[in-house]
């Protein structure tokens, strides 16, 4: 789902899984963050890297509400 922003902002949220498969990807393969992210679809490879540092840090913080996810 699309929230729209301030000023014809467009924020993406992405599921859980989504974000698993991406990290997966990025810690199994030998591409960069910005190879990933143009891959999958993911506007900004520092999303990416975000998800990634929080994996590797233990934090639960890449799960996403039910109403906002794509």
């Amino acid at each position: 789902m699309n929230l729209e922003g301030i000023k014809g902002q467009v924020f993406l949220s992405y599921t859980e899984e989504f974000k698993m498969k991406a990290i997966q990807l990025y810690l199994t393969g030998s591409e960069s963050y910005k190879v990933v992210a143009e891959r999958l679809g993911i506007r900004n490879c520092t999303q990416l890297k975000v998800w990634v540092g929080k994996y590797q840090n233990g934090e639960h913080s890449i799960h996403v509400r039910a109403h906002q996810a794509l």
